[in-house]
Order: C-alpha cells, then sequence, then structure tokens
C-alpha cells in the first residue's frame, strides 16, 4: 500500500510537507500576512578568532595581538584584521557587534546559546542529546512560515543534524515538533575530499526524484492517494480530509513544480555571479542563500566548513595562522559578494545577513 509518508518521500527527504504547510497556514491565520524579509544565517561552527576576523586588537600588547596585522575600512575609524581585505570594502553596510557573549566556553552550549536563545544548563538540558528550545529558525518557520507555499520555510545547508553519534545540533525545533525541523540540505561533493572548501561543481542533489520515479509517475501516485482519500472520506466528517488536500496540493507543488527546483538549481544562475562568490562550498552555498530567500525562504543557515568536514570547522586551536590563512579567502569572498549582491538586488532593506559563531577565541 503506498502510504502518504512513501509519497513524501519521492523528493524531499524526511521532509513532511503537509504538516508544515498546515503549520504555515495555522500561523497565518491567527496573526497578519508577514513582511517579505527573510534571514540567512552564515553560521561559523567551531568558533572563528574574533580577533583574527571582525574584531582585532591593534592597540593590546604583541602577545595578545596574535600573527596577523589590522587594516583599516570604508568607514573612518573601523579596523579588521587583514584576513578579510575584501570586507573591507562593505563595512559600510555592515553592523560590527563586538559586545555580545556569554559566559560558557563549552562548544556544544555556545551553539545551544546561539540558536536557541537559552542557557542549555540552567534548563536542566544536556546540549549533546537535545536542545531545552527550539532553534530561531524553527521559530521563524512556524509563525512567519514561506513567503511562497511552494518553499519551506526553513532551510539549513550544511552537515546533517543529529547524524555525529552523541552529538546533538541545535538548529532545529525540539519541542515545536520535527515538522518545523529545517529542510537539511546535503551537498553532493566531487574530487578526493581533502578540501571541503573547493567545489567546482557544486550541485544540490536531494530535490531529484527517486531513482526510476518520474513526473508522469508520481503524478500516477498522487492519483492513486487521491482515490484512496476518497474512500476515507465517506467515514470522514469532521472536514479534515478536505483540509489535508490542500496541503497535499502544495506539497505536490513543491516536489514537481518549477519554482523550488529553479531556486536549488545553481546551473540557472548567470556565470559571472557564480564566479564572483567564488568555486568554493562557501561561495556556492552563499549564492543558494541568496537564491533562495528571493524565492521564498524565510530563515536560511549556512555552515562555513572552515578547514574541516565537520560542523566545526573553525576550531582551529595551534592551527590557527594556517588555518586563518586557508578558510579566511574563500569566507571573506563568499560574505562580501552576499552583502554586494543584496544591495544591487534591492534585498539590503528585507534581508538580514548574520555572520557569527558560538563565540571567539
Amino acid at each position: 500500500m503506498l502510504s502518504r509518508r512513501m509519497f513524501l518521500g519521492a523528493g524531499l527527504g524526511a521532509l513532511s510537507l503537509p504538516t508544515i504547510l498546515q503549520g504555515q497556514a495555522i500561523a497565518a491565520a491567527v496573526g497578519k500576512l508577514p513582511a517579505d524579509t527573510a534571514v540567512i544565517q552564515y553560521w561559523l561552527g567551531g568558533a572563528a578568532s574574533h580577533q583574527e576576523t571582525y574584531d582585532p586588537k591593534p592597540d593590546a600588547p604583541s602577545d595578545f595581538r596574535g600573527p596577523f596585522r589590522t587594516i583599516s575600512t570604508n568607514v573612518p575609524g573601523i579596523q579588521i584584521c587583514e584576513t578579510l581585505p575584501m570586507h573591507a570594502s562593505v563595512i559600510d553596510k555592515v553592523t560590527l557587534i563586538r559586545s555580545m557573549g556569554h559566559d560558557n566556553s563549552d562548544h556544544q552550549h555556545g551553539m545551544h546559546w546561539c540558536q536557541t536563545g537559552h542557557d542549555a544548563k540552567a534548563n536542566g538540558v544536556n546540549p549533546f542529546k537535545g536542545s531545552s528550545h527550539p532553534a530561531i529558525g524553527s521559530v521563524t518557520g512556524l509563525v512567519r512560515g514561506a513567503h511562497h507555499r511552494s518553499m519551506p520555510p526553513y532551510v539549513h545547508i550544511g552537515y546533517p543534524l543529529d547524524k555525529v553519534p552523541g552529538r546533538h545540533y541545535p538548529h532545529a525545533a525540539a519541542y515545536l515538533g520535527r515538522q518545523h525541523d529545517p529542510y537539511v540540505i546535503l551537498d553532493k561533493r566531487t574530487g578526493d575530499g581533502k578540501d571541503p572548501g573547493q567545489d567546482r561543481d557544486f550541485r544540490i542533489g536531494n530535490l531529484d526524484l527517486a531513482d526510476g520515479l518520474t513526473l508522469s509517475s508520481l503524478t500516477s501516485r498522487r492519483q492513486l492517494l487521491s482515490r484512496l482519500d476518497r474512500l476515507r472520506r465517506e467515514a470522514d466528517h469532521s472536514g479534515m480530509m478536505d483540509a489535508m488536500d490542500h496541503f497535499q496540493q502544495s506539497a505536490f507543488e513543491m516536489i514537481a513544480g518549477p519554482r523550488a527546483r529553479k531556486a536549488f538549481d545553481l546551473d540557472q544562475e548567470d556565470q559571472r555571479t557564480r564566479e564572483r562568490y567564488g568555486p568554493t562550498r562557501p561561495g556556492q552555498t552563499a549564492l543558494l542563500a541568496r537564491r533562495l530567500v528571493e524565492a521564498g525562504v524565510t530563515f536560511v543557515t549556512i555552515v562555513d566548513p572552515g578547514i574541516g568536514l565537520s560542523s566545526s570547522g573553525w576550531d582551529l586551536h595551534r592551527e590557527l595562522e594556517p588555518g586563518m590563512n586557508k578558510a579566511c579567502p574563500r569566507m571573506d569572498r563568499a560574505v562580501t559578494a552576499l552583502i554586494e549582491d543584496l544591495h544591487q538586488r534591492g534585498l539590503d532593506k528585507k534581508v538580514l545577513l548574520v555572520v557569527w559563531g558560538e563565540f571567539g577565541r
């Protein structure tokens, strides 16, 4: 027997689209229509050094200044680290917050703080096992929904959640329910995989239909579901079946419709724009994030891999100097291109870009 779960598994992984879409409709019914705004969270997992990026200490003793110089920017009096030379030309479009922090030096607790706004320890939760509160992306998805019904409200571009034994990533919905977890994109990699930053053949693969499944056969499955639902509707007098028809229609549009598939397809982008962001994973995921918010996604998280093949690629410790020399140029190019692109497209008043990690070092 073909279940709804099997049907929805045809294209978008484990995402329960009708449930998500139904939640969006409920949220919209209790408040006014949301403004056409969005958030892109550029996550420097592992905690990039603040001194070697946005908050250098040029007046500190030499023992504390570190190996890198400070450079001026296009705003008089504001300096950043030389690891981000391209940033220097867009600082007038940036708000640098150098006064925020928390009191826990553990990465897992720090991630929980930043993603949920709550202290896991104070709430009696082990952040390695779960979250005490939902991530801001999940809350946004619940309250605001997507700006177009054929798009998911919350997308996480990076490493899978809860796939590392004994490790929980607090980017998910917690007690709001899994229907408000992000749609997680797992990039298909080419080459030897030794350098997670370089990816000239970057593609998004999990919008594809399952092996052997065509749009024609998907439509046939949908027709079968409709016939089964008609049988169930005879015994249903609450109206819930009619409501579910609407959400299944929206789910089908997301799997088979052109809007989502086009938004996730970077081959649709002008080649000069792709080169501007850089032929790297940070660059291409930043570009993808811009395409997604344009298409109607409300909250996008990008995990910059730094130098590693995990979600903590900026955890450099004794490898600080070589690590920053390797990771920063890709991030510098990606973030600068994204800032400029948002402004040139008139999205700077609609899209908030947040670049941060769980703490500095």
